[in-house]
């Protein structure tokens, strides 16, 4: 667990030195066999021609 806080820890990190980004937020789930809660590609637009 020690590990992966540390390694969301850097990516947000790195995430958040993007200077379009003010502030960013890590998840990290053990459980991989669940549908994603949070899908972004369901909200954006269908850029497909």
């Amino acid at each position: 667990m020690w590990e992966a806080h540390a390694i969301g820890e850097t990516l947000q990190i790195k995430i958040e030195k993007l200077p379009e980004v003010e502030r960013a937020f890590v998840h990290l789930d053990f459980e991989c066999e669940h549908k994603p809660e949070h899908s972004i590609l369901s909200r954006l637009p269908n850029t497909q021609p």
